[in-house]
């Protein structure tokens, strides 16, 4: 069985939300500032499906840095990290192309059809935010090998 470091894993992990979640807060931002309506509904949207997944991370990470000493070589299995990591990948990206898929042109048919438009696509989310949030759980919570 392979494994890693599990307080690396949890640093990596914890960059590539934070990375991802700040290009799309900046892809958002852009979009208003060179748009001609505010787009505060989109950004929380975006805000919604983000926020409760960076809490989760930033609390397991601050959690495992104030500990990181104590279990300085404390291991996890690398089935864990890679799964982890291919679901936030994959959410994030599918965030990505609603985000994408949703044309600025939808807002010259007014702001209310944009917000439905977003509203349609926010139906099959919860379905990966099931999985994702367990998925993360289980990989900053799950005790050292």
């Amino acid at each position: 069985m392979a494994s890693i470091i599990k307080y690396k894993a949890q640093k990596r992990l914890t960059t590539v939300w934070f990375c991802s979640s700040g290009l799309l807060l900046a892809y958002v931002i852009l979009w208003q500032i060179t748009g001609k309506e505010t787009i505060t509904d989109i950004a929380s949207w975006l805000l919604e499906h983000l926020v409760p997944y960076l809490t989760l991370i930033t609390t397991g990470f601050i959690v495992a840095y104030s500990q990181e000493n104590k279990y300085d070589n404390a291991q996890i299995d690398v089935f864990f990290y890679r799964l982890s990591l291919l679901v936030s990948i994959f959410y994030i990206g599918f965030l990505m192309v609603i985000l994408i898929m949703i044309p600025k042109d939808q807002f010259q048919h007014g702001k209310q059809y944009a917000k439905d438009s977003f509203e349609q696509t926010s139906k099959i989310l919860p379905y990966f935010e099931v999985i994702l949030g367990g998925v993360l759980g289980v990989f900053f919570t799950k005790k050292s090998e």
